[in-house]
């Protein structure tokens, strides 16, 4: 409660086959199976991240060209 991004990042990385979301109730299951994301989750993960400064920098032009 209170954390709404926090549940974002983990659907987000969830999503991306990098985690698994859960409460702390499920951190004992966890520990004894991990998730082990594919090599294509993390190639699309990677990819992903290297993408983020192009997309930061295209979100704030499109937002001062609104604001013009």
């Amino acid at each position: 409660a209170g954390h709404y991004e926090q549940a974002l990042n983990g659907w987000d990385a969830e999503r991306a086959g990098a985690a698994t979301v859960g409460s702390y109730e499920d951190l004992d299951a966890f520990w004894d199976a991990p998730p082990v994301p594919s090599g294509t989750a993390v190639r699309d993960f990677r990819a992903w991240v290297a993408r983020a400064p192009e997309t930061i920098v295209d979100i704030v032009e499109r937002v001062v060209q609104q604001a013009s």
